[in-house]
């Protein structure tokens, strides 16, 4: 989790300080969600990191199986 500190001019008006808390926040939203994103894909590509050995286990066993004594 990345936090983000910023300093915030103290003379400000009203509106310019939502304003800029607005844009902090949206920014940290979308940081957030570039985070969550890059987390989804890495999941997504061991996940077919995992299905690939699998099958090729799978694949392996059931050439190699005739030969093994079973039959």
């Amino acid at each position: 989790m990345l936090l983000e500190i910023k300093l915030i001019p103290k003379g400000l008006d009203k509106m310019k300080r939502q304003g800029l808390l607005y844009r902090l926040s949206q920014r940290f939203r979308q940081q957030q969600q570039q985070q969550q994103q890059q987390q989804q894909q890495q999941q997504q590509q061991q996940q077919q990191q995992q299905q690939q050995q699998q099958r090729d286990f799978e694949t392996v066993w059931v050439r190699a199986w005739p030969f093994n004594g079973l039959l």
